[in-house]
């Protein structure tokens, strides 16, 4: 189970905090860079395959791991939540993170959850200020990249208490107009709206070849698909005659039946989770932009939440198929 999510989308580089090891080997065709606490949850920075991330390094705790991307430094933090560790989380941002900084290049892309706001537009109820923050963010001259938009009233998260913008991503004023678009999406793996950032840094990548494809053995569990299959190979074995022999009919002929039968199944159950999840979706930004009490929307949002976590979760049981 996945954390909290941001990405910064055209050199595919996603941020994720509250990570388990284990969740992420389903995420092929990325290399991940961990960093679990001794509570063995943590954070990672993942980034497509042929992106050449240098010099990673983490915070101790758990709480941060950067990493350079050809003179951009890329940072992921999740820092100390709730009220009651308020000054732990002030220690985090004077002491623990600005050290994790000292060796980031001028150029820089800081990221995650900070489990508290700099502007009370950034949240409903309590005001969680943290005068640490401020400091640090004024003192690298970092920019919020949705300053753009504060007129929406966007939050990242939704609680019976109010709502809040815990989730942002700043950049150094270098990097400003390389900006091309921010928004906020639902994510079914994380009960907090994913922050999508695109942005074109003009970095060089490495376009690797497309992997093997790998039979998902998993819908041989689907008792119309076991009845399909035995249909097909009676069909397939009545062609062994138009070959020379076994095994040419199986390298011409019913391997690569067989891969297209389970591609096509694979697909098509995608397709009916994948059009489940859209609608649970769409019924989430409808309840979001409606502007009905905070109590009735944080009700609505967290049971359309558990529709679309046990959609996501079903159509990942049946793996994907290349």
């Amino acid at each position: 189970m996945l954390g909290q999510f941001l990405a910064i989308q055209d050199i595919d580089i996603i941020l994720i905090q509250e990570v388990v090891q284990c969740s992420l080997e389903s995420l092929r065709g990325y290399e991940a860079h961990i960093n679990i606490g001794t509570n063995g949850r943590g954070m990672a920075i993942v980034a497509r395959e042929g992106i050449p991330l240098r010099n990673v390094a983490r915070i101790p705790s758990g709480r941060g791991i950067a990493a350079e991307l050809q003179g951009v430094g890329i940072v992921n933090i999740f820092a100390p939540s709730g009220a009651e560790k308020k000054q732990e989380r002030e220690v985090f941002f004077n002491i623990e993170l600005p050290h994790l900084l000292a060796t980031i290049p001028t150029k820089m892309i800081l990221g995650g959850d900070f489990n508290c706001v700099l502007s009370k537009s950034d949240c409903t109820g309590h005001y969680n200020y943290s005068r640490a923050l401020n400091a640090l963010v004024s003192g690298y001259a970092l920019i919020d990249m949705w300053e753009a938009y504060p007129e929406r009233g966007i939050y990242t998260h939704y609680s019976r208490q109010g709502a809040s913008r815990l989730d942002r991503i700043y950049v150094t004023k270098n990097l400003r107009s390389r900006k091309k678009g921010i928004e906020t999406v639902v994510a079914a793996f994380t009960d907090h709206l994913a922050v999508i950032l695109r942005m074109e840094l003009g970095v060089d990548i490495i376009r690797r070849e497309r992997s093997y494809w790998k039979m998902n053995a998993e819908l041989m569990e689907d008792a119309l698909f076991q009845s399909q299959l035995r249909l097909q190979w009676k069909r397939w074995t009545q062609q062994r005659k138009y070959y020379p022999d076994i095994v040419t009919w199986w390298e011409r002929s019913a391997k690569k039946q067989i891969r297209l039968l389970f591609i096509r199944k694979g697909t098509e159950k995608n397709k009916e989770y994948r059009e489940m999840e859209n609608f649970y979706c769409t019924c989430l930004y409808d309840v979001l932009q409606n502007p009905e009490n905070l109590a009735t929307r944080t009700e609505k949002v967290n049971r359309l939440k558990a529709q679309l976590i046990k959609a996501y979760r079903e159509r990942e049981s049946i793996g994907r198929d290349d």
